[in-house]
């Protein structure tokens, strides 16, 4: 069983939640729920979006 432990993704230039989301295989609600997000449609460059999950490689 894979280690899930919490991490930090900064998010880049062009960065939307939810390929953020389906590259750490954690649902865009959570992510939300997780970092008290106040809009979804908005998330800004520089911000560390807290996950918990297995890490894939985000390029």
């Amino acid at each position: 069983m894979p280690n899930r432990t919490t991490k930090v993704y900064t998010v880049k230039s062009g960065d939307a939640l939810s390929k953020i989301s389906q590259n750490y295989d954690t649902p865009v609600q959570d992510l939300v729920k997780y970092n008290n997000i106040r809009d979804p449609n908005h998330i800004a460059v520089g911000w560390g979006i807290l996950f918990s999950g297995d890490l894939h490689d985000f390029s």
